[in-house]
């Protein structure tokens, strides 16, 4: 007898049955979804009995609510909070209307911070609005403090994806034979004080560069126009710039004129529609004028 060699042979002995235990537990886990997945597809909607039908709806409601209270969780910064922070009339609101209702809400505020989670939780159906949403924040907020929403590009020129997270596995309730049409996908009432919008909402994957630049450009020009707050202005395309977002330098140039005119000149009245419209000569006036 040789008690390494025994030895050795036990060990590789246990192994070899914890990996057929790891296996037998994997197989039984793919028969059991292949059982339920051929179980759901003999399941017709069409023939389901008024109670089965309010079974499933009751089910994909408690669901969503409990999506969203986890969601409430996270804004109030952890379940730890939630007990001071807790406010079921907010609550009570959030859980009923559109999370892109909701996500919009949060833009008018100001919350950064409830906006991130929201796009980074429910991404699916936030995501195609990302710009949008973004156009919401008040002109008058610094975009220092929302920089780490704004989208961004690679040294290649590709457009960098927003990282997303799964609150939960998805339930058998929530395959989409099941599914009405979403409440969540009341989107509308965003675009109808700026149809422009309509052009910056796109799937996840279709978002390109040219889009960005183009959403820089008109958000830059809005900023400057609603608030005339040129710094504001000048912020954001320099965080653009340092995202690596193209074709935004003459317009940084021309930012940088204006907010010399209106800071060290004094000239409050400069605005970035009528600098453009001027020649290299007037403007050299300008700068000159005091």
């Amino acid at each position: 007898m040789i008690p390494g060699r025994d030895r050795n042979v036990a060990e590789e002995s246990e192994g070899m049955a914890g990996n057929a235990e790891v296996l037998n537990t994997d197989t039984e886990e793919e028969r059991l979804q292949d059982r339920n997945k051929f179980l759901l597809s003999e399941v017709a909607m069409d023939k389901l009995t008024s109670e089965q039908l309010d079974y499933l709806r009751n089910r994909q409601k408690l669901l969503k609510y409990f999506d969203r209270l986890c969601t409430y969780e996270l804004i109030m910064g952890g379940p730890h909070m939630a007990e001071d922070l807790y406010d079921y009339t907010f609550y009570d609101k959030f859980r009923t209307v559109s999370l892109i209702t909701s996500t919009v809400k949060f833009a008018h505020e100001g919350n950064c911070k409830a906006v991130e989670i929201m796009f980074t939780y429910h991404g699916d159906v936030l995501l195609p609005h990302w710009l949008p949403v973004l156009s919401n924040f008040p002109e008058t907020m610094d975009p220092n403090d929302y920089k780490s929403l704004l989208p961004a590009c690679t040294a290649n020129g590709n457009v960098i994806p927003w990282s997303q997270i799964q609150l939960r596995e998805q339930d058998w309730c929530e395959e989409a034979d099941f599914q009405n049409e979403s409440d969540d996908c009341d989107d509308d009432f965003i675009y109808e004080e700026d149809q422009t919008l309509k052009y910056f909402a796109c799937k996840k994957e279709s978002v390109t560069t040219e889009v960005l630049t183009s959403w820089y450009t008109g958000r830059v020009h809005q900023i400057e126009s609603r608030s005339c707050m040129v710094d504001h202005a000048v912020t954001l395309i320099k965080l653009a710039r340092e995202r690596s977002v193209m074709g935004l330098d003459h317009l940084y140039h021309q930012l940088l004129t204006l907010d010399a005119l209106v800071y060290e000149v004094h000239l409050e009245d400069a605005r970035l529609s009528d600098l453009q419209k001027m020649s290299d000569l007037d403007i050299c006036k300008l700068l000159m004028s005091k």
